[in-house]
């Protein structure tokens, strides 16, 4: 309810001067579910499809492969606050731009962000694993 409501307003023309406050309530909702804080509530994985479903019903002319791309480097610069406002910034203005455009045009940026998101599980796995060790 919380992200279907967030979502709405970030896309709603009447509410810019809310975007820096709705992309920190998005940001603490990702965080948590990155970090696993919601433990049974709402795991990563679950967060991230659920997410695909209210953008793929709220935004029905952006092609799947688009909206997987975003959401991975949501979770992804999820650390790092410029750069997440910044992937929001561009799906905004993707959402004018490119809407119903060529899948293909977005399938570089969601393998970039696959890859992004494996590399930092397995640096997460290697850390976890030292502490233990070590």
């Amino acid at each position: 309810m919380i992200l279907q409501d967030v979502l709405g307003a970030l896309t709603d023309t009447m509410h810019k001067s809310g975007f820096k406050l709705q992309c920190k309530i998005l940001l603490q909702l990702i965080t948590a579910a990155n970090s696993g804080r919601l433990g049974d509530v709402a795991g990563k994985q679950a967060v991230m499809e659920h997410l695909c479903t209210l953008f793929t019903k709220g935004f029905e002319t952006v092609n799947r492969t688009q909206l997987e791309a975003v959401i991975l480097n949501m979770f992804n610069k999820s650390d790092n606050w410029p750069e997440f406002v910044q992937v929001i910034r561009d799906f905004l203005i993707s959402l004018k731009e490119f809407a119903g455009e060529d899948a293909s045009l977005y399938e570089p940026e969601r393998q970039q962000a696959i890859e992004d998101s494996k590399k930092k599980e397995e640096a997460t796995r290697t850390a976890v694993l030292n502490s233990i060790f070590f």
